[in-house]
């Protein structure tokens, strides 16, 4: 079927998958879990999306991995939805129609603080806590301040265009200078990075 030929050509790549089609318990509970975000606080949301997974999750430690796996997603006409930490609570990192769930809490790395410029430049995966103490050794803070701040991973953060307690004084993601750029790989045959 689509799904494990998407997923074959992602373990051929070198991506570490886990499949529902493998029957591992172990990776279905992994697969549960990563299917998830915090919708269950909204009761209209945990009628909608409870029991919805993926059939399968791919663990991308690069930006070559992401590529990987979208280009064998497209590929086969499967769906993919990215994942951070999970910390939203709008169901966004749920896939509403199956497929494979990208988690990109592997893209971990702050790449570049620059502290004269108090600019930071970073993976989806880094967690805002750990930019923030970065940040903080050179005299810097993210000033957002979310209630997730602790596991709440930079990618998801943006993407889910969330904000904290901080953006009352300082403004939120969408004010000037909140974010420079970021770096997207396109859902396409041949996946562009831009």
């Amino acid at each position: 079927d689509a799904v494990a030929s998407a997923v074959a050509k992602a373990r051929d790549a070198g991506v570490k998958v886990f499949a529902r089609a493998d029957d591992d318990a172990n990776q279905l509970r992994m697969i549960r879990k990563l299917s998830r975000d915090a919708f269950e606080y909204s009761p209209v949301l945990a009628k909608k999306l409870e029991g919805l997974e993926a059939d399968a999750v791919a663990f991308a430690k690069t930006q070559d991995d992401v590529v990987s796996v979208v280009a064998a997603a497209v590929s086969e006409n499967v769906p993919v939805v990215a994942r951070g930490a999970g910390t939203g609570n709008y169901g966004q990192a749920v896939p509403l129609f199956g497929g494979i769930v990208l988690d990109l809490s592997g893209l971990d790395q702050i790449e570049k603080l620059d502290a004269e410029r108090g600019t930071v430049l970073a993976g989806a995966g880094s967690l805002l806590s750990t930019i923030e103490d970065a940040t903080r050794q050179q005299g810097w803070e993210l000033r957002q301040h979310p209630s997730t701040r602790r596991n709440a991973t930079l990618g998801g953060f943006v993407a889910g265009g969330s904000t904290g307690h901080g953006a009352l004084l300082h403004g939120g993601l969408s004010e000037d200078g909140a974010v420079l750029g970021l770096r997207v790989v396109t859902a396409e045959a041949t996946p562009r990075v831009l």
